[in-house]
């Protein structure tokens, strides 16, 4: 026995869905009719029941999509993540640091330079100005040496 075909449809203005029992017309009425309904932009509604041949699942296969085919992504409704990023402590060889070279190099020639400062004997000063004298010739080592200018 052959199922009962219908185009259930709503057309603005009529005011009403109607029904068109399709298996009661001519094959190729009943497609003209759907093909009128499908060019005017009013798609006939079909129950579940009616469909022949459906799978009994419909599993999602695996797939992927880039963030910008993600339309409602945004910090605010991303769920899960954490309250806090504490860095965890970790540490890095020298080859995975990019500018490692270009750092050591630059450091090595500009900030840890050293000179060599004369000796300086210990003070056998007695009173403040032998104290002065010795201090202020510490001073003038340093100087000469570039320790301080």
């Amino acid at each position: 026995m052959e199922k009962n075909r219908e185009a259930k449809t709503f057309i603005p203005g009529l005011g009403s869905d109607f029904t068109i029992h399709l298996n009661e017309l001519e094959p190729n009425l009943a497609q003209q009719i759907l093909d009128l309904l499908a060019s005017a932009g009013v798609a006939p509604k079909v129950d579940w029941a009616d469909i022949n041949n459906k799978p009994s699942t419909f599993s999602p296969s695996t797939h992927t999509h880039t963030t910008a085919q993600i339309t409602d992504l945004s910090w605010n409704t991303l769920s899960g993540k954490p309250s806090t990023f504490s860095p965890s402590t970790h540490t890095h060889t020298a080859s995975q640091i990019t500018d490692f070279s270009t750092a050591v190099t630059s450091a090595t020639t500009s900030k840890l330079t050293a000179n060599k400062v004369a000796t300086q004997a210990n003070s056998t000063a007695t009173d403040v100005a032998g104290l002065v004298t010795d201090f202020n010739a510490l001073l003038a080592k340093l100087k000469t040496a570039g320790v301080m200018s």
